[in-house]
């Protein structure tokens, strides 16, 4: 008779503790993507994320915010919260310089790189995972790692763009659509 309620009570004490862990582990569903809306340049919208540059053996990272309002589209990032942010205007139709966000000791042996531009609209346009025809000359963009919902919208989890040396790379967190 002691046996078997030994045996019950270990049966009861297994059953209980693979009840808790299959509980407390996380519930890693795929979603279907197929229902989410795209992304439109042509919407006005906010868009937040991190980014990570990479020069030769060189490397900086921080976040961004990106602001589209009519024709006008407001860049605003930094390395982390406590520094001083940098503020960027431009017209849609102009044309970037990404070399405008590195640090200066990070372009210091690369002077010849400053004058590299990429089309504004067409940068924009990546983030709905659309590789653009007009980027800019030597620009090559990369989607990898598959697409995710970031606030019902389909976007990709992250997007590089690389020009020779330089590499931009971008992971989408937020966005709002006006």
């Amino acid at each position: 008779m002691l046996i078997l309620v030994l045996y019950f009570r270990s049966l009861s004490l297994l059953f209980f503790t693979i009840l808790i862990l299959t509980g407390c582990l996380s519930n890693n569903q795929k979603f279907n993507l197929s229902g989410l809306s795209n992304f439109s340049v042509n919407s006005d919208f906010t868009i937040e994320g991190k980014f990570l540059i990479n020069l030769n053996n060189s490397t900086q990272n921080g976040y961004f915010s990106i602001k589209k309002e009519a024709n006008i589209v407001q860049l605003k990032f930094g390395k982390n919260f406590f520094l001083p942010e940098k503020e960027l205007v431009y017209n849609i139709n102009s044309n970037l310089n990404l070399f405008e966000l590195t640090d200066s000791n990070l372009l210091s042996s690369n002077i010849n790189l400053k004058d590299t531009e990429l089309n504004l609209r067409s940068f924009l346009e990546t983030f709905s995972g659309k590789t653009p025809s007009n980027l800019g000359k030597d620009w090559n963009v990369y989607f990898y790692k598959g697409y995710k919902n970031i606030d019902g919208y389909k976007l990709p989890k992250r997007i590089k763009y690389i020009y020779n040396s330089f590499s931009l790379e971008i992971i989408l967190n937020k966005i709002i659509i006006k």
